[in-house]
C-alpha cells in the first residue's frame, strides 16, 4: 500500500521526512556513533570493562538520608547521587520506595561489615532447616545466603546462628532534620524584592539612608556602585531592593525622613 507521499510521487526515504529537530538531529548521531563503535579501528577508543556488574541494588528498608548512608557505609555523598540520580532530594520519600545502588558488587555487600551490622538479621537454625528453605523464607538466593555468612558448603547445624538478609528495625536516626536543604545550603536564596528610586538630599549619607529603609549599608553600596565611604550629592537618583514584605509600607515622608536622621545622628558613638 503506498503512502501519501509515495503517492505524490516523492521521496519517503530517513533524510527526506518532516521531523522535530530534536529528532532530526538526533538519529544521525545515534547512526554516527553505532558505525564508529562497529569500526573501531576508524579512530574510536572503547574502554575495556569487566563484564560483571559495578552496583548493586539494596532495600533500606525505610526512609533515609544520603548523607547518613554515606557515613555507615563508608560511600562519599556525591557519588551515592551520582548513581542514584533519580532521588531529586538528599532523603528518600517517607512512603518508598527505599532501594538504593550502592557501588559495589552484591557479595562484597553481604561480606560488608555495614551490611552484617545495619541491614543483617539473626536466625537460629532449627531441626529440619535446609539452606534452601531459609534462603526462601527470608527472599534470599542460596548464595547470597551462603556468601552472606562465608559458608563454603551447605552443611548447617540445629542451633547454629545464621545473618539473613533481613532489615533490622533501624533506628530513626537514618534521616536528619534540616533547618535547610543540603541542596539549597550553597545556594542564594532569592528573596522577592521592589525597586525603590530614592533622591539624595542635603545631609544624606550611605549610612543614615541605609538605616532609613533598613538595609545593608554595603548592599546599597553595590546595588549603586559606590564604596561604602562615598559622598552622595543632593540630586543623585539612588536605587534600593526593598525586601517583598515591605511592599504595603507607606514611602517615608520628607519629616520622617528628618526624625530619623536627627534619631540617627544623636545615637551615642
Amino acid at each position: 500500500m503506498q503512502s501519501k507521499k509515495q503517492k505524490r510521487g516523492k521521496s519517503t526515504d530517513y533524510w527526506s521526512l518532516s521531523l522535530p529537530k530534536e529528532t532530526a538531529d538526533y538519529v544521525p548521531k545515534l547512526l554516527a556513533l553505532s558505525y564508529l563503535v562497529k569500526h573501531p579501528q576508524k579512530g574510536i577508543k572503547r574502554p575495556k570493562l569487566a563484564y560483571k556488574p559495578f552496583t548493586t541494588q539494596m532495600n533500606i528498608g525505610q526512609q533515609f538520608d544520603f548523607s547518613v548512608i554515606a557515613k555507615l557505609s563508608g560511600i562519599g555523598s556525591k557519588q551515592l547521587h551520582a548513581i542514584n540520580q533519580g532521588y531529586l532530594k538528599n532523603q528518600s520519600s517517607p512512603n518508598g520506595p527505599h532501594t538504593l545502588l550502592l557501588p559495589i558488587g552484591q557479595e562484597a555487600l553481604l561480606k560488608s561489615q555495614f551490611f552484617k551490622s545495619n541491614f543483617a538479621g539473626e536466625y537460629i537454625v532449627k531441626q529440619n532447616d535446609t539452606l534452601y528453605g531459609i534462603a526462601r523464607r527470608f527472599s534470599m538466593s542460596v548464595k547470597a545466603l551462603k556468601q552472606l555468612n562465608n559458608k563454603n558448603n551447605n552443611l548447617i547445624g540445629v542451633g547454629e546462628k545464621l545473618l539473613v538478609g533481613q532489615p533490622k528495625t533501624l533506628p530513626s536516626t537514618l534521616t536528619v532534620d534540616y533547618k535547610i536543604s543540603p541542596y539549597l545550603e550553597h545556594q542564594e536564596i532569592a528573596i522577592p524584592t521592589i525597586e525603590i528610586d530614592y533622591e539624595v538630599k542635603s545631609g544624606d549619607s550611605l549610612w543614615s539612608i541605609s538605616q532609613l529603609y533598613d538595609v545593608p549599608h554595603s548592599d546599597l553600596a553595590k546595588w549603586n556602585k559606590l564604596s561604602a565611604s562615598s559622598i552622595l550629592k543632593p540630586g543623585t537618583q539612588l536605587v534600593l531592593f526593598i525586601p517583598q514584605a515591605e511592599k504595603q509600607k507607606a514611602a517615608p515622608t520628607k519629616k520622617d525622613f528628618l526624625l530619623n536622621l536627627q534619631k540617627t545622628l544623636n545615637q551615642p558613638r
